[in-house]
């Protein structure tokens, strides 16, 4: 490639990550303490909270229970200088929390004012943020984005992702295709053996 065009193309490189925005929910997503009352395939999931609520100044005891895949993709998207927000429907008390629990991991750096709390539904923020990449654990709010990048409201989401906290999983979603997650008969199942139409699994 001509040097000159060369030049061109890593600058077009560099503002496009630089435009980036990967955003991540907080429960299911970064952590894997979901509340045992629930079961795994529940339309909607929530945390432990009252071990939450208990801990709610310090939340180092999550440490232990780190959503690892999800931990390393935040690393990475970091290191290319995209920008990193966590947009979660949990309390406001726990943001202080959330900053210092995330600012304690080697490799990972935050501002406090990235950290939105209480949203809910979630597509008028991700709009608002222009988030390019999305990942959540609960089914309705996938749904919910889904349907909001079908019919306009998110231009900017490029990447939507499902996340199975137990298992450790990321699930990429057709933005493209009909959504049956947590509608069809024995979805999840259908889920996790590859055969439920707009649901692929992350390999690696």
């Amino acid at each position: 490639m001509n040097n000159y065009y060369y030049k061109k193309y890593l600058k077009y490189k560099t503002k496009y990550i630089n435009m980036s925005v990967f955003a991540y929910d907080f429960d299911g997503v970064i952590h894997k303490l979901m509340s045992k009352t629930q079961p795994i395939d529940a339309d909607h999931r929530g945390p432990d909270n009252e071990l939450l609520r208990i801990n709610k100044d310090d939340f180092s005891f999550l440490k232990i229970h780190l959503f690892k895949k999800t931990i390393e993709d935040i690393k990475r998207a970091q290191r290319r200088r995209i920008k990193v927000k966590i947009i979660s429907a949990n309390y406001n008390e726990y943001k202080k929390a959330i900053f210092d629990l995330l600012n304690s991991i080697d490799g990972i750096k935050i501002n406090i004012d990235d950290i939105h709390m209480r949203v809910s539904p979630k597509d008028m923020k991700l709009r608002e943020l222009k988030v390019s990449k999305f990942l959540d654990d609960s089914c309705y709010n996938i749904r919910t984005l889904h349907k909001a990048k079908k019919i306009g409201r998110l231009p900017q989401l490029k990447h939507l992702i499902w996340t199975i906290p137990e298992y450790e999983e990321f699930y990429d979603i057709d933005l493209n295709e009909e959504l049956l997650l947590g509608k069809d008969k024995n979805w999840f199942d259908k889920a996790r053996e590859g055969s439920l139409k707009g649901v692929q699994l992350i390999k690696n």
